[in-house]
């Protein structure tokens, strides 16, 4: 049985507001973190080196999230109990440093980390505290002292970092009386150095939305039911379908592409938009054309979740590079729950496929 699949057997937990990913994060070196129930486990599939980076020491936690900031040279990575408490720990380990310093716990799951990346600040999203709209708050917390600098009350679950200073997520306003996954809220900008929000525009979204930010264009994609300086009202049997919009600071809101999209991601180097297209069962990975708003699909049959039990943990895509991507596969096997979870790398020029799990499993051994 995949490694993976340990992980997500030890995840027992829903969360309202959303549910804790099951992601990798890949640094400039080309090394991806993977968490695992033995810790976090580095991986260069280039070099074909594998070690643990941090050694799960309390076989009753599991850590769950991973970031590398900017430099690569620093992980952030979460921890919580595999059963009943909720709450989580938030740690920072240097590359060249022994130990991990805990910056952050919280008495609610982490759904997100993101690096300011000037590489002096993390932001998370963790649940929130708002029981009318069951959503997210966000932290951004100094990295060296751990000091909170400043908290966002019900936003949305995803947010983003266009530059060091300027963090990008979702204000709600209100939520749908007749369907409590879809909300009005304002998509904004909030300036570190001036200590000010910039609202940027309206948006009707559901909760399964994504946001991205690219700096070398200077621009956010989202996704959104329908953006613009005014959305909605609610209707009956409205659908919580997302789509995919770009927003300059200071612009209107243009929609890129008009099929139901649950994911974004800009990569590293800001030419490609990763998405992921919803289908029936699944979703197809799709590179969208910003610019002519087209999108070509890239792999198809990718799954959305997977199943332990009773919960669906979500499954997230990540750029390996500017040209190749990561992404999760399931292949149904017996003796493995039925199912063995598979990290992929797909070279976007070449097409060439590459099934990463084995050197992974074998090297940890």
């Amino acid at each position: 049985m995949s490694k993976y699949m340990g992980i997500l057997l030890g995840i027992t937990l829903l969360l309202v507001f959303g549910c804790e990913g099951i992601s990798v994060s890949v640094n400039k070196d080309g090394e991806i973190a993977i968490p695992r129930e033995e810790g976090i486990v580095i991986y260069n599939p280039v070099s074909g080196d594998v070690r643990i980076f941090q050694q799960n020491e309390n076989k009753n936690e599991i850590p769950v999230l991973t970031a590398w900031n900017a430099d690569g040279n620093a992980l952030a990575y979460t921890l919580r109990p595999k059963k009943g408490n909720k709450s989580t720990s938030l740690f920072i380990r240097k590359k060249r440093e022994d130990a991990p310093k805990l910056i952050y716990s919280s008495k609610y799951p982490i759904s997100q980390i993101r690096w300011s990346p000037a590489g002096d600040a993390v932001s998370i999203a963790r649940q929130g505290v708002s029981i009318q709209y069951k959503s997210a708050d966000i932290a951004l917390i100094d990295v060296n002292t751990g000091k909170v600098l400043k908290e966002f009350l019900s936003v949305g679950d995803s947010h983003a970092w266009l530059d060091k200073n300027s963090l990008i997520y979702v204000k709600i306003k209100d939520v749908n009386p007749d369907n409590a996954a879809i909300y009005k809220g304002t998509l904004t900008l909030y300036n570190r150095l001036l200590d000010e929000e910039l609202p940027l525009t309206e948006v009707l979204f559901s909760r399964e939305g994504s946001i991205t930010a690219d700096p070398f264009h200077r621009q956010i994609g989202f996704t959104a039911i329908e953006a613009g300086p005014q959305v909605g009202p609610y209707t009956d049997f409205m659908s919580d379908e997302n789509f995919a919009y770009i927003i300059k600071p200071g612009n209107f809101p243009e929609i890129i592409y008009s099929e139901p999209v649950t994911f974004l991601l800009f990569s590293p180097d800001g030419t490609r938009l990763l998405g992921k297209r919803k289908e029936w069962d699944d979703s197809d990975l799709i590179l969208i054309n910003w610019r002519l708003k087209t999108a070509q699909t890239v792999q198809e049959s990718v799954p959305d979740f997977i199943s332990t039990d009773s919960m669906k943990i979500p499954l997230y895509p990540a750029w390996y590079d500017s040209r190749s991507l990561v992404y999760f596969s399931i292949h149904y096997k017996y003796g493995a729950n039925g199912k063995d979870l598979r990290l992929m790398h797909l070279d976007l020029i070449t097409e060439k496929k590459r099934d990463l799990q084995l050197a992974v499993d074998q090297g940890v051994q």
